[in-house]
């Protein structure tokens, strides 16, 4: 592909680049490896994906924040406030009816999650350190790359100058201290194996670059060609830039609106960490792989049902659980 080639979105591998406005799902169905991926290698489970309100509600803030009213509205409809004062019979029927009106690419928001999202982006520009951390930049850049004989891919939320914005949304049931939960999310979640995959995502773009490996999708505006030059120029400037940081943004999900958000550099222990277990999680890869060869078969980790790791039976001792023997006494 030339750089000034529209993407087909019927391709099934991308090859290594820099993609400005790629559409989610194609970035999804290619078989390179991303971040949801790595995580699922490292837990040992990876689960067939399937969206349900939380998921929606996620998706719909990252439109609101990212990409600006007049995207989110274009994609989500806002369920009457008058939806909560009727009875069963005729909730189901005023939902049939709104959604037998959606178009393709619509999706339905109560009217409780479409205020929390506006609240939400409200309270991010409220925020004296965080005002215009989402603003600016680029959003949702697709990068592919190879390494070591592995294809892996990234989809960055914001790729600003001197650093890579991560916006996240959090449940927090138990109500604990917003910054402890996101802490303890990230942990449990493994979040940081994310970090470690975008942040080397992000030190390729230099190579891609002046490779001109600059592709264009079809969501890339009503006219890509007015804003490429300005796009170009804005990575030259990205490139250029030899440090740069990670930061994560958390919404939380459940009223009230808050927000939570911290920073992480390229020489933080956690990255150092995340990375070493990112190499793990590629060397389990390349192990099914080999196994599944072996027997003549598909590579198991991309079956459509999802794939979960078989381990041998065998005793277990108070060591083997999380924490060891602490918590025991």
């Amino acid at each position: 592909m030339t750089m000034t080639e529209t993407i087909a979105t019927t391709v099934p591998k991308f090859a290594p680049g820099i993609y400005i406005g790629l559409p989610a799902p194609d970035y999804h169905n290619d078989f390179s490896l991303g971040s949801t991926d790595i995580r699922a290698l490292h837990f040992g489970i990876r689960f067939k994906h399937r969206d349900t309100d939380a998921t929606v509600l996620g998706t719909a803030l990252h439109t609101l924040v990212l990409d600006g009213e007049p995207t989110f509205r274009r994609n989500y409809i806002r369920r009457p406030a008058a939806y909560d004062t009727l009875n069963t019979a005729d909730k189901t029927k005023m939902t049939k009816s709104l959604k037998e009106g959606l178009a393709d690419h619509q999706a339905l928001l109560s009217a409780e999650d479409w205020d929390l999202c506006h609240d939400s982006l409200g309270i991010i520009h409220a925020h004296p350190d965080l005002d215009g951390v989402m603003n600016g930049g680029l959003s949702e850049v697709s990068i592919f790359w190879e390494r070591d004989g592995f294809r892996l891919k990234c989809r960055l939320d914001k790729l600003k100058i001197n650093g890579i914005g991560d916006l996240k949304t959090i449940a927090n049931e138990k109500r604990r201290n917003l910054e402890t939960a996101c802490l303890l999310d990230i942990k449990s979640r493994r979040y940081d194996l994310q970090m470690a995959l975008y942040l080397d995502g992000r030190a390729q773009l230099r190579k891609l670059f002046d490779a001109g490996k600059i592709f264009w999708g079809v969501n890339y505006g009503v006219d890509p060609s007015k804003e490429k030059q300005s796009v170009l120029s804005y990575l030259a400037k990205v490139v250029a830039t030899p440090s740069y940081a990670w930061q994560f943004v958390f919404l939380q999900k459940t009223p009230p609106a808050t927000v939570w958000s911290g920073v992480w550099t390229e020489k933080n222990d956690m990255v150092t960490i995340a990375r070493d277990h990112v190499d793990a999680a590629l060397r389990k890869y390349r192990e099914i792989g080999d196994e599944c060869a072996a027997r003549g078969v598909a590579h198991a980790f991309h079956a459509d049902e999802g794939w979960s790791e078989i381990k041998p039976v065998r005793e277990i001792t108070i060591d083997d659980f999380p924490g060891g023997a602490m918590g025991w006494s």
